[in-house]
């Protein structure tokens, strides 16, 4: 055998043996979560004052390099404490590389600029590699080559480790400093995937660079001058992947760890926008790792801490309701009265339907919890306690019940109704206007005073809260993070939390780890939608469909495939129909058929809304509501409001081509039987004195909502007459607006 087949068959032996890595690339969940709050894994005592390397093995083994004690500390097999400890070779320790032998390659960044390995049994090293300057990353691929990050050069380089060539192979930059594509600029950690694919994390240009397999000229796929929609980085300091290849990422200067998934990147922990050395912060963060398990692993370079994130469980069963409700599906408006004030007291603000359909509501006048167990009709059970300035209650499937005690005692307490005793669970400044608990269990908390959402996650003892959305200092706003005296809030099953900003008359959806809002109704909206006046309550359905307590116009509206309809609170003719609205709703539930439960504050009552058509048992206050339907009420045409308002064809309202064009409808119904809707909008073309052509469709502008949206630059110019024709059995009504585009 030749010199050149032996070399040959040595590298095929080196891939199969490397084949497993050593390090951890966990399959997630494209929803993954990780609990904010931080295990302090260990502290300065353990790791000294600055622990720059960290490793996390396969078999959960960590690997935390001390710099200032020129050291390597490791935990095997869970411990709590190290249980062995490399010494020596080392003036200023930087970071490190394990292989599936067991063998660590360590990175020293004075010692002449070494790279040395100690086997697994042995304290002895060896040297495998000088450099002109230290590593700041370091890592081993399945060919068994050593790659390095050198800092201050500017440059990648690599050794193969299996022969004992001094000589190393720059791979990626030039040796100056820039942004180019070939070029980085003080690079940190690197990531090779066994694709030979490098990932970069480019501090300077707060990027992260890709460096496919034999290009010198790399991709950015994270921060600065990225191709596709990304994320900013202010100072990017180590980037893993995991199994489907999506990247995670120290944002060192920012505080923060993020990652990206299927649906983008988004904040995973150090979200709230400071840092610090509480266990829901960062603190110049610089490697991370994940063990088998999808947990976190992250070292501090400012707080001296190696910190633990926990992976969070995401099959939680869901204890509310999200019924499966049909594009036609309407209620009827003659609503039941299911509690009055002699059971409930004054002024409330907040309902619980469980899955169960026991209903919870908080009687403040009178501090009390009221129950009805399972479709009962008559009051169950009382539970007295300090229940005097309570907002908001959520109840979980183990009866474990959640109420805001925020503005008596700064808590939100867990009460449980088997000894009638409570224990404080998060801690508040001010009262919660509402309550969620998502499927992983975590608990959020809607801090009107503060104008901010909070949560935590109830598997732990902290009681320190994060902030998920909303100014860090609470001061009010109207921009994209912020809010106006936030109140009910909902999370779906994709960990995105929806919420009434009720002083900015909108309804704000923040996406998971994101803290930029989408405006998806009301103010400041991209998409057709609908113009609320103080929200106080959403809640979604089966289909992610959107049902809001719009207060200050005193109805219910929610949403569908074809847009946003009033549900009740729809008309306003005469006293004589009280039944029938509702005045100051404060918030909203399903039962698990999809009947609505009102908050009627202004009425101090709880209402029902029963649904027209229902396949559900029918409990006793479904069947009374039905039955109390008079057979001989009539209904009348409806009623339409468009804004901008009527105009006439000598003096239409005028609209820059450039500018988007919304035409806001609001319907006022009159009918006390179901009834399906229709809604249409017709553009014709008008001369100076009639308007005759009917336009055809246009994809840009669906004609089937309630509410028109025209984006810019989609009609030539000229004048335009907007017809919407609202119909239901026996009764149609139009309303025109003429516009003018110049």
């Amino acid at each position: 055998m030749s010199a050149g087949d032996l070399s040959f068959w040595l590298i095929l032996l080196s891939i199969a043996e490397a084949s497993n890595v050593s390090y951890n690339q966990p399959k997630l969940d494209a929803y993954a979560v990780w609990n904010p709050n931080a295990i302090v894994f260990a502290n300065s005592s353990l790791v000294g004052a600055n622990p720059r390397g960290l490793f996390v093995d396969t078999n959960d083994t960590v690997y935390v390099v001390d710099q200032i004690n020129s050291r390597t500390l490791i935990w095997f097999n869970n411990s709590i404490n190290p249980t062995r400890t490399i010494y020596g070779d080392m003036s200023k320790p930087m970071c490190i590389f394990v292989t599936t032998s067991g063998d660590t390659y360590i990175s020293d960044f004075k010692a002449n600029n070494q790279t040395r390995r100690w086997s697994q049994n042995s304290n002895g090293s060896s040297l495998v590699m000088y450099t002109s300057s230290g590593c700041y990353g370091l890592f081993i691929d399945i060919n068994n080559t050593l790659y390095c990050s050198l800092y201050n050069e500017h440059i990648i380089v690599k050794k193969w480790l299996g022969n004992n060539a001094s000589t190393v192979t720059p791979i990626a930059g030039n040796r100056s400093n820039g942004s180019g594509l070939n070029q980085l600029n003080n690079p940190c950690g690197i990531f090779v995937t066994i694709d030979f694919d490098l990932y970069v994390a480019d501090y300077i240009n707060k990027r992260i660079q890709l460096f496919q397999s034999g290009q010198s000229s790399g991709i950015t796929v994270a921060g600065s001058s990225s191709i596709n929609v990304t994320v900013k980085l202010q100072g990017p300091n180590a980037v893993i992947l995991d199994a489907d290849n999506y990247l995670f990422i120290t944002d060192g200067s920012a505080g923060r760890i993020i990652g990206s998934g299927p649906n983008g990147f988004r904040c995973i922990v150090g979200c709230s926008g400071s840092s610090g050395s509480n266990t829901n912060q960062l603190s110049g963060p610089w490697n991370l790792a994940f063990d088998s398990h999808g947990n976190l692993y992250a070292n501090e370079w400012n707080s001296y801490r190696i910190l633990k994130y926990t992976l969070l469980n995401n099959t939680g069963v869901k204890s509310y309701n999200q019924p499966q409700l049909s594009a036609d599906t309407t209620w009827n408006r003659n609503a039941i009265t299911f509690a009055s004030k002699n059971m409930i007291g004054q002024h409330q603000s907040n309902i619980f339907i469980d899955a169960n359909n026991s209903v919870y509501i908080i009687d403040t006048q009178n501090s009390r919890l009221q129950i009805w167990f399972n479709n009962s009709i008559s009051l169950a059970r009382t539970i007295s306690g300090n229940f005097s300035n309570v907002n908001s209650i959520f109840v979980t499937n183990n009866g474990d019940i959640y109420i805001d005690n925020g503005t008596s005692n700064g808590f939100v307490s867990r009460w449980s109704m088997d000894t009638n005793t409570s224990i404080p669970v998060m801690s508040i400044n001010s009262s919660c206007f509402s309550l969620f608990i998502d499927k992983s269990n975590t608990i959020y908390c809607s801090l009107s005073t503060e104008n901010r959402i909070v949560k935590k996650w109830l598997g732990d003892s902290t009681m320190i809260v994060t902030k998920v959305a909303g100014n860090i200092n609470g001061t009010r706003g109207s921009s994209s993070d912020g809010f106006a005296v936030p109140r009910g809030i909902f999370v779906n099953d994709y960990f995105a939390l929806y919420v009434a900003d009720s002083g900015n008359d909108r309804i704000q959806l923040f996406r998971l780890g994101q803290t930029e809002g989408i405006t998806v109704a009301g103010k400041t909206s991209n998409n057709v939608t609908i113009k609320l006046n103080n929200p106080t309550e959403v809640v979604l359905d089966a289909n992610n469909y959107l049902f809001i307590v719009d207060a200050g116009n005193n109805r219910i509206v929610g949403s569908g495939p074809t847009g946003f309809r009033c549900i009740v609170g729809c008309s306003s003719r005469g006293w004589w129909n009280w039944w029938k609205k509702v005045s100051q709703p404060g918030s909203m539930g399903f039962d698990s058929c999809g009947n609505i439960f009102i908050v009627d504050t202004g009425y101090d009552r709880i209402q029902i809304l029963p649904l027209s058509k229902t396949s559900c048992n029918q409990n006793r206050w479904i069947a009374t509501a039905t039955n109390a339907v008079a057979s001989n009420q009539s209904c009348f045409a409806p009623n339409i409001t468009l804004t901008p308002s009527a105009s006439s064809i000598t003096s239409p309202i005028q609209y820059r081509r450039s500018h988007h064009i919304s035409i806001i409808s609001l319907i006022d119904f009159n009918c006390d039987q179901p009834f399906v809707m229709k809604t249409l909008w017709t553009i014709k073309t008008c001369s100076n004195t009639s308007c005759t052509h009917t336009m055809p469709s246009n994809s840009a502008v669906n004609t089937k909502y309630t509410e028109l949206y025209i984006p810019p630059n989609t009609l030539p110019y000229g004048i335009y007459n907007f017809t919407l024709t609202v119909s239901v059995p026996g009764f149609s009504t139009v309303s025109s607006v003429l516009i003018e585009i110049v």
